[in-house]
């Protein structure tokens, strides 16, 4: 049976584009349009309420480099303003990276002749998403409430919860790589409030007490928590070595060695780390992303359902 996880779904005039993971895709070489012929497809549709003629299926890569290419090079961090828009020559290569806070997505396609572009490599996925970085940022906190605290905090105050999880989300996009000041991430009343509950210790005894504070890397005062910014960038660490190994692994193909752009969207690449590491980590490419990368392929789904007949090319056989 064929798993299609649908995202997004647009409405344009009576008819529905929604939005696919690229390695979803049937594993027949066949092109991704067919899908509208699954009979699950019909049913599905039919079950929630829309007629089969009236949908229509996008890969969310397609809808990513679609969105690219619609929106002005001033809204492109990486393309060169010279040109009004981003473009690519017939047989150029690029990869396309979703960056997303559960999944990421990596893609790669070369542009045809006739304007359609071809899928050159099966879609690949792995671990380095955004929630790697919470969940190295939640043990760090881990390390000064405990853990039974903490889930403690997360079962009583959701909407605290929320909120402090919303925070850290600014905090990753919105911190340049750069910089030398310390960040600050407020903690919720109600987290500091259970550890002194349940403890009877006072927090910022404890976080005195740590050697990250001892270090001048961390300090508490009310219910704010700076720490150095080199701190916070080590959060990325691990889920920036795991993707850089993942496309120096994909480049080194013979078909692939000569990928020239970068295309990264998703939540993630909205982060100014993660955009400083992709670009050091690959000097000799064009890294590109739009402006508002977390919205790229929702974006780029209803420029597709104007314009599906110009997207992609059949798959390569025996890749998908």
């Amino acid at each position: 049976m064929i798993k299609i996880y649908l995202d997004i779904d647009i409405r344009l005039d009576g008819r529905v584009v929604r939005t696919v993971a690229a390695h979803c895709q049937k594993r027949t070489g066949s092109r991704r349009r067919k899908f509208k012929s699954l009979p699950r497809r019909r049913y599905c549709s039919n079950i929630a309420g829309i007629l089969t003629e009236q949908l229509t299926l996008c890969l969310e890569p397609e809808a990513a480099a679609l969105y690219c290419q619609h929106i002005p090079s001033t809204k492109l961090i990486g393309s060169p303003v010279t040109r009004p828009f981003l473009s690519f020559s017939a047989g150029a290569k690029f990869m396309i990276i979703d960056l997303g806070g559960k999944t990421v997505d990596i893609s790669i396609y070369q542009k045809q002749s006739n304007g359609t572009y071809k899928e050159l490599h099966r879609p690949t996925r792995g671990p380095w998403r955004g929630t790697e970085v919470d969940g190295a940022f939640h043990q760090m906190i881990i390390k000064i409430v405990g853990a039974s605290c903490f889930q403690k905090f997360k079962d009583d105050f959701k909407a605290d919860d929320l909120d402090f999880h919303r925070e850290l989300e600014t905090k990753k996009r919105n911190i340049k790589p750069e910089s030398n000041s310390k960040t600050t991430i407020k903690l919720p009343i109600s987290l500091v409030t259970t550890f002194e509950e349940e403890t009877g210790e006072n927090i910022r005894e404890v976080i005195q007490q740590m050697q990250l504070y001892n270090a001048n890397k961390m300090t508490f005062h009310t219910d704010k928590l700076r720490m150095e910014t080199d701190l916070f960038k080590e959060l990325f660490r691990e889920p920036i070595n795991m993707l850089v190994e993942h496309i120096q692994q994909l480049t080194t193909e013979d078909n692939l060695s000569d990928v020239s752009t970068i295309l990264m969207v998703g939540g993630l690449s909205e982060s100014c780390i993660m955009q400083d590491a992709i670009m050091k980590a690959f000097p000799a490419k064009r890294v590109i992303v739009p402006v508002d990368a977390g919205l790229a392929v929702l974006k780029g789904a209803v420029l597709f359902g104007h314009q599906s007949n110009t997207i992609l090319e059949s798959n390569p056989p025996g890749l998908l």
